[in-house]
């Protein structure tokens, strides 16, 4: 599983939430290193915040779907209502997210 917040506390706190789930995770704080991850790793699962200060988690889902692989991919947000995405996750989530709601969705 990828985890993509440029947030350090949200970052640690899905990560305590997933550890306790026995899910391997991968951190990273930015679209960017996300992009990297994809490159060298495999991932079935990518969490990804849509706020983010360099490329916002809508292009980077875009840029995700372009590749071959299939990834299920969750976008969160703490700022309203996700926008019309064309598709591009399988679920969109507000933060905070309930523990038992993000576990549904995985």
């Amino acid at each position: 599983m990828l985890l993509v917040d440029d947030n350090m506390n949200n970052r640690i706190i899905y990560f305590k939430i997933l550890k306790k789930w026995n899910m391997n995770i991968k951190m990273c704080s930015s679209p960017e290193e996300a992009l990297l991850y994809l490159d060298n790793y495999e991932f079935d699962i990518i969490i990804l915040d849509i706020h983010m200060p360099t490329m916002d988690g809508i292009k980077l889902a875009k840029i995700i779907r372009e590749r071959p692989e299939h990834y299920h991919i969750i976008a969160l947000s703490s700022i309203g209502e996700i926008p019309d995405d064309k598709g591009l996750f399988d679920y969109k989530l507000t933060k905070p997210v309930k523990q038992d709601l993000l576990m549904s969705k995985l």
